[in-house]
């Protein structure tokens, strides 16, 4: 079992921090720091997918991915996917429809997450609040 985990974005204070509690009261979502117990409010909520890259980072919802495709777990591959085995992809970590995605707006491509990981080589380079520039290469 994965264990459920999270970390917020504080937009007001531009601050990315794990969660220790969280809750709703007064109309707003607020959720408590696991370093200096600083409750937060309006705070945007990330939840640990339950992966680690290839360094062993945890992988949030919002992290920004640089993925590449282990060729040695392909087996047999056609001429039509051929070309992604030596590049390097951007993706967005999302959630949707029921499932994680690794979503990329600009190539129009979404793909389950976790049914594609034995297969990708996968690195955290990065997250839609801390580094928006990112977003645009996705």
């Amino acid at each position: 079992m994965r264990e459920i985990k999270f970390r917020a974005w504080d937009e007001r204070h531009k601050h990315l921090f794990q969660v220790q509690e969280m809750g709703y009261s007064e109309g707003k979502l607020w959720a408590v720091s696991s370093r200096n117990g600083y409750k937060h409010w309006n705070c945007y909520l990330m939840q640990y997918v339950g992966l680690k890259d290839k360094n062993g980072k945890e992988i949030y919802e919002g992290d920004i991915l640089r993925v590449r495709i282990n060729p040695k777990y392909c087996g047999n591959i056609t001429m039509y996917n051929w070309h992604y085995i030596n590049s390097e992809l951007l993706y967005e970590v999302i959630w949707d429809d029921g499932m994680w995605k690794l979503r990329a707006p600009s190539r129009k491509t979404d793909f389950p997450f976790l049914f594609n990981t034995w297969t990708l080589e996968l690195e955290v380079i990065g997250n839609v609040f801390e580094n928006p520039e990112l977003i645009e290469r996705v």
